[in-house]
């Protein structure tokens, strides 16, 4: 009688092994998109709680303008004439 050996790969892969896997990655994908967009959701509800506080600023100015940079930016010359 002859040996035969029939070789069998030790990276056999099944379809549902397959399957976990993707699945595995889709999650963690998901849960890393999740967090990143929470984070973003956060960022942005403290810039419009910052926006709102500007907003009532500029509501109680009497001109109803908030100047960001300079308190008197408003009585900055913005045209510069030379008299001859």
């Amino acid at each position: 009688m002859s040996s035969l050996t029939i070789w069998k790969s030790p990276l056999r892969v099944s379809k549902q092994n397959l399957k976990t896997q993707a699945d595995r990655q889709e999650s963690e994908v998901a849960t890393a998109k999740i967090e990143r967009l929470e984070e973003k959701i956060t960022k942005l509800k403290e810039n419009m709680a910052e926006l709102k506080k500007l907003e009532v600023r500029m509501l109680e100015a009497p001109d109803k303008q908030l100047f960001l940079t300079d308190p008197d930016a408003r009585s900055m010359a913005t045209r510069i004439s030379y008299a001859l």
